[in-house]
């Protein structure tokens, strides 16, 4: 996971905890207004050209950048 510093246009890597949902895309990502994004959906990597979609419910708190999971 990475950060984008949008005055100094830097990219910095940010070591989160908890289990993440790895390499994926076209999912949806959602913030609450506090402290927490929520991903759904979205197409995860197995391995090079082995993709299965995700019906889990992934949440990073943004205070302690750690990962849960829900389904």
């Amino acid at each position: 996971m990475y950060k984008l510093d949008i005055h100094s246009y830097r990219i910095v890597k940010l070591d989160t905890t908890g289990i993440n949902p790895g390499w994926i895309y076209n999912h949806k990502a959602t913030f609450n207004g506090l402290n927490t994004i929520t991903l759904t959906g979205g197409e995860c990597m197995l391995s090079e050209y082995n993709y299965v979609h995700s019906d889990a419910v992934y949440t990073l708190n943004l205070d302690t950048l750690e990962w849960g999971i829900q389904g």
